[in-house]
């Protein structure tokens, strides 16, 4: 049992590490935070992912690209122009679960870093001048794919699943970064 006492953003049963068949495990027990291993390659993005580049956090979502018009009282209501060509959402993640910045997504390269970026973050000190990349197939049911574009600090994505880990390979558990060394 690896104990964090003064570390806030770990649950009190976070993570389980375990060997299986002789390799090393990793699984999250429903912590409150999640637990996120850094990028090894490229990786599918579905509705809901998580993912770190430098201090910030963002979550991944499909739009629906469906034209719906919104009635009230018989009356259609007007906004701004449908998302009808864009097909996702970055949303940033605050502390407290708040919202930040909210970008949407077409069949472009979706860059984040710390400058010339689609979405940049000049101040954040651990994100790279180009960090990572979201890119999508060019066919009409794109599937988008997360990137690390060899950023210094990596990019890390909560994972949905036990994961098989590999020496070397780095962990955020709450504030705790940890590195998986095998021997």
């Amino acid at each position: 049992m690896i104990l964090f006492p003064d570390d806030r953003a770990v649950s009190p049963e976070h993570a389980n590490f375990y060997f299986r068949d002789g390799r090393l495990y990793l699984s999250d027990l429903g912590s409150a935070n999640g637990t996120f291993i850094r990028l090894r390659a490229p990786i599918p993005l579905e509705s809901g992912d998580r993912f770190v580049c430098g201090e910030q956090m963002f979550e991944f979502e499909k739009l629906n690209t469906a034209p719906q018009a919104h009635w009230q009282h018989g009356v259609c209501y007007c906004g701004s122009a449908p998302l009808w060509k864009w097909h996702y959402q970055i949303r940033q993640i605050l502390s407290w679960e708040r919202e930040g910045i909210v970008r949407s997504i077409g069949s472009e390269p979706f860059t984040i870093g710390r400058d010339d970026c689609t979405l940049t973050f000049p101040q954040d000190r651990f994100i790279s001048q180009h960090h990572a990349c979201i890119t999508t197939k060019n066919d009409p049911n794109p599937d988008p794919v997360l990137v690390d574009t060899e950023s210094k600090n990596g990019t890390y994505y909560r994972i949905r699943q036990e994961v098989g880990l590999k020496n070397g390979d780095y962990l955020f558990i709450g504030k705790q970064l940890i590195r998986v060394e095998l021997r």
